[in-house]
């Protein structure tokens, strides 16, 4: 089993140099708007996409140019990555490589390496464009399979994109009952699969479903249940849910974005190991959420990291008063360069200070950064 142990990027849009080891469990970020957590988050996209498919494919669903991603717009330096993990909770297996401009739709890869405890296993000659060679060339080394296989199962949520939650047409899809014993189906970055994940869940881990549904009330308090209703003269259903004050069920088209944001906040947090991405990024998740229902998201995120890797960016102070996270890291923006920073805190290191103020109000004195004071 794989997991992200640290990473080293250079020249990756305004980061020139990053450096970060990941928490075995919840990696908090934090950062002022436009101090970087988006183009950090923006590492594991391209990441994601151009593993699963190519580099041209990232662009375009970026909607960018490859110019876009030097550092400083200089298309003279190259982009390198270092990306480390933990193999079994003892080894370690790297992937490197490096990108160069090509023209604003190309971009050439060269010098990718795997590497298993420092020593050289696999690397690839020559160059490419737009496409990762050790991957394709290599399908059936293990080391080299299971890094494609962690990669192209990222999965990263931005909650302030308020489009995947207008459009409820894309949440309030039919259901195939037909599918309802799939147990290894993965919930969609649009959540536009968000019933179909549901309706398995009751019959294959119904502990999970329960806890979903549990969560919900506690936020919501005329949430009363989901109910699948059956379309006519066919084998599809349609996702409601029940009121505690009426027999009339609702569909997902008359709840409040908070609401929607919430049920799918809660269902992805809540799935089975099985149903989770390798790792999951979520950014702003607290937005649109009731102080409460903040706390719940916190007691969520932890329950979810048992077994999996999370990264969460917020500007909640609720989140960063989370009892189980020990080691956070703030991103700061130098307002003449552009350039982003991160630095990294470690709770032990302010027990005297914690004694008499919360991390939130620590933050807020910009004692820690992370403000646009900085």
């Amino acid at each position: 089993m794989l997991s992200l142990h640290s990473l080293n990027i250079k020249n990756f849009k305004n980061f020139e140099n990053l450096q970060l080891s990941f928490n075995k469990e919840v990696t908090l970020l934090l950062g002022s708007n436009g101090a970087g957590k988006s183009n950090f988050f923006n590492i594991f996209k391209f990441l994601q996409i151009s593993t699963k498919f190519d580099i041209k494919t990232y662009l375009k669903s970026e909607k960018t140019s490859a110019l876009n991603l030097f550092f400083n717009w200089n298309k003279e330096n190259s982009i390198i990555f270092n990306i480390n993990f933990l193999f079994n909770n003892k080894d370690s297996l790297s992937f490197s490589f490096l990108l160069s401009y090509k023209s604003t739709k190309e971009i050439v890869i060269e010098q990718e390496k795997i590497f298993l405890n420092n020593n050289l296993i696999n690397q690839t000659s020559g160059i490419t464009i737009n496409e990762f060679q050790i991957f394709k060339s290599n399908k059936k080394n293990s080391y080299i399979k299971l890094i494609h296989k962690y990669l192209s199962n990222i999965l990263i949520f931005s909650f302030y994109h308020n489009n995947l939650f207008l459009k409820r047409s894309s949440i309030i899809k039919t259901l195939d009952n037909k599918k309802s014993k799939n147990t290894n189906l993965k919930l969609k970055q649009d959540f536009s699969n968000l019933g179909q994940i549901l309706y398995n869940l009751q019959f294959t881990n119904k502990q999970a479903f329960q806890n979903i549904e549990n969560a919900i009330s506690q936020i919501i308090p005329v949430f009363n249940g989901f109910d699948f209703q059956s379309i006519q003269n066919t084998h599809f259903l349609k996702l409601k849910y029940k009121l505690s004050f009426s027999k009339h069920k609702a569909s997902l088209k008359s709840a409040s974005d908070g609401s929607i944001r919430f049920f799918s906040l809660v269902t992805l947090l809540s799935l089975p190991k099985n149903q989770k991405p390798s790792l999951l990024l979520l950014e702003e998740p607290e937005i649109g959420l009731h102080p409460y229902g903040i706390n719940i998201l916190s007691d969520l995120i932890n329950y979810y990291s048992k077994d999996k890797e999370i990264i969460v960016a917020t500007q909640s102070p609720l989140l960063i008063n989370n009892d189980k996270i020990e080691i956070f890291h703030v991103f700061n923006i130098n307002k003449e360069t552009g350039y982003s920073s991160l630095f990294t805190f470690n709770k032990k290191n302010y027990q005297e200070l914690l004694e008499h103020y919360s991390l939130s109000d620590l933050w807020k004195m910009n004692i820690l950064g992370g403000t646009p004071l900085w």
